[in-house]
């Protein structure tokens, strides 16, 4: 489970390691029993022999906005594509996909700014940089939300603040899930007596996050033909505000 945490820690500031004092859960919680800290250990390799899934993830941004990635995730190869947009209006990338070693982007302005001096440019590529940019460090907590082996049980249910919170339901997909606080920052909703992920909360006060996954199955991402980012770096520059 600290994989996702790390992966989250990214975009958040949000730090849920172990070391912490004892943390006094409220009257309504309850610590985890032995099968749901198996269930919790088991959940993110779910997610990988899963496949894939919709998803939705929305963060907040250092400027107080927020932004949305709406699409699929493929965590057999690491891949994805989704639809960016932001509270403020639309983005500046209007949609993206990746893989382990490449972004790609479509980006509206730059495509028009191409036109104007006779180059087609629809996709442009770049390296991920999920230290520096927020929809790369958005896609590196989807991919982080599977792995290949199971987390240890014994040390997710002493992690300070591991608690069951409630039963509740996924009303969009008619789903009952079981509410699970992990350490004090993250917050999973499984399937009720299961392992499937249904949604990851962070639950950081500076830029908490959620993400909401549907449509658990096998996906092909479909990678489009791109122009190197550094091709068009001047464009890239006016169309964007960063250096590709």
């Amino acid at each position: 489970m600290k994989r996702v945490l790390l992966a989250a820690l990214v975009l958040v500031a949000a730090a849920c390691g172990g070391g912490q004092p004892e943390v006094e859960l409220d009257p309504d919680e309850r610590a985890v029993t032995d099968d749901e800290a198996a269930r919790l250990a088991e959940t993110l390799v779910t997610n990988r022999e899963l496949g894939g899934a919709d998803f939705s993830i929305t963060a907040r941004l250092p400027n107080g906005a927020t932004a949305t990635l709406d699409g699929e995730v493929d965590w057999a190869d690491h891949a994805g594509r989704a639809t960016v947009t932001t509270s403020e209006g639309p983005a500046a990338v209007s949609e993206v996909v990746w893989t382990e070693t490449d972004v790609y982007e479509r980006i509206p302005d730059l495509t028009d700014l191409a036109a104007q001096i006779g180059q087609d440019v629809d996709w442009v590529s770049r390296a991920p940089d999920p230290d520096g940019r927020d929809i790369d460090a958005m896609i590196e907590v989807v991919l982080g939300l599977s792995a290949e082996e199971v987390d240890n049980a014994v040390l997710i249910q002493q992690e300070p603040g591991t608690a069951f919170l409630r039963d509740d339901t996924v009303d969009t997909e008619g789903v009952d899930v079981e509410v699970f606080r992990y350490g004090t920052g993250t917050i999973l909703w499984l399937e009720a007596g299961g392992t499937t992920m249904w949604r990851f909360e962070s639950l950081s006060n500076e830029r908490p996050l959620v993400a909401d996954l549907a449509d658990h199955g096998p996906r092909t991402i479909e990678i489009p033909d791109a122009v190197p980012a550094l091709d068009v770096a001047e464009l890239y520059r006016t169309a964007v505000g960063l250096d590709p």
